[in-house]
């Protein structure tokens, strides 16, 4: 076998378009998981998933621990934080969606500007 062409034909996954919300997702799961281990009983968390509360992050990356499985030794009452998992991606979509709205408002009204600016002067050349 040759050489292996330097671009293949699937691009990784860092520059796929769902990337960044599955990172902003990431990033919340391992915060809501975080809280909820606090919330649980250390002997009830080492027995369940074999490790001490500190070792939340390995667990997650070795997907052992997941958040319904937290929630079932979770004290009771603990809400359960899966619909809040994009909320931090949504705003950053918002914001950006806003910021490109305040940029082509301001792109197509410059032309409009200049127009009217050069009609203002040949106005005043005429008089």
């Amino acid at each position: 076998m040759g050489p292996s062409h330097p671009i293949s034909s699937r691009p990784p996954r860092r520059l796929s378009p769902s990337a960044p919300s599955t990172q902003g997702r990431d990033y919340s799961y391992g915060q809501h998981a975080t809280r909820i281990a606090a919330l649980c009983d250390e002997a009830t968390f080492s027995a369940t998933f074999g490790a001490p509360q500190a070792e939340v992050a390995s667990l997650l990356a070795s997907k052992t621990l997941t958040l319904p499985l937290l929630l079932q030794i979770a004290p009771h009452g603990t809400p359960d934080p899966s619909h809040l998992l994009y909320d931090e991606v949504l705003y950053i979509l918002a914001a950006t969606s806003a910021a490109a709205l305040a940029c082509n408002l301001a792109a197509f009204r410059l032309p409009m500007r200049a127009v009217a600016a050069s009609k203002t002067q040949n106005v005043k050349g005429l008089c």
